[in-house]
């Protein structure tokens, strides 16, 4: 049987998803707290436009009426436990032997990727519609664009280098 390899760029951008995913679950948590807090006053309200709860307390805080943070900590907390997965090089074919470590790649990059594409609908609700911005809404938008970034890095660097894991 084959040792599974991960090439050392691999375990780079591994090591950026658990920390950027690992502050965006941090962030979410202080999203969530700030959208049930029920007096105003976040510590991100700098104005009337750099203001995060004229954001997070606005129809486009949630999504089938549960807030967009709560969603985004499930998302982070996927992202990261994938990430331990492949950063340990768990075979998923203990899980399903026709589930290739490749498969799961592809995956969880097009479910980051998704992350990015509803990122840029709150970000455009924030600019557009609601003419303000919340500072911690933007550096998790911006955090998830840089995770996806890293795994479709993994998985391009994959295709070319000889490293087995993400064959």
């Amino acid at each position: 049987m084959n040792q599974l390899t991960i090439c050392k760029i691999e375990k780079n951008l591994l090591n950026l998803i658990l920390i950027f995913s690992g502050a965006a679950i941090l962030i979410c948590i202080y999203l969530i707290y700030q959208h049930y807090k029920i007096d105003i006053g976040a510590i991100c309200n700098i104005n009337d436009f750099l203001n995060c709860d004229k954001v997070n307390k606005s129809i486009y805080s949630e999504f089938l009426n549960v807030p967009v943070s709560i969603w985004g900590i499930l998302s982070y907390i996927l992202i990261f436990i994938v990430s331990i997965l492949f950063f340990n090089k768990f075979d998923f074919k203990n899980i399903h032997h026709g589930l290739t470590n490749r498969t799961v790649l592809v995956f969880i990059m097009l479910f980051s990727l998704f992350g990015v594409l509803f990122s840029l609908y709150l970000s455009y609700a924030e600019l557009f519609i609601l003419n303000a911005v919340c500072i911690f809404c933007l550096a998790q938008q911006i955090l998830i664009i840089l995770i996806t970034l890293c795994f479709y890095l993994i998985f391009r660097h994959s295709r070319v280098i000889g490293c087995t894991y993400f064959k």
